[in-house]
């Protein structure tokens, strides 16, 4: 009994572990397609400002 109860211990440790590194990754992927996005837009005014002069 005192070893199933230490797996769904360990089990539900391992699990709210893994929704936090989810989490973590998420807000990561969102902060670099922010940025790319920002780069890109800022690209895009530079090509046209070179192509107008």
């Amino acid at each position: 009994m005192k070893v199933m109860l230490f797996l769904l211990a360990a089990l539900i440790a391992v699990v709210l572990w893994q929704r936090h590194e989810n989490g973590n990754l998420t807000r990561s992927f969102e902060r670099a397609n922010r940025v790319a996005t920002e780069q890109k837009t800022a690209f895009g005014m530079l090509k046209n400002q070179l192509s107008v002069s």
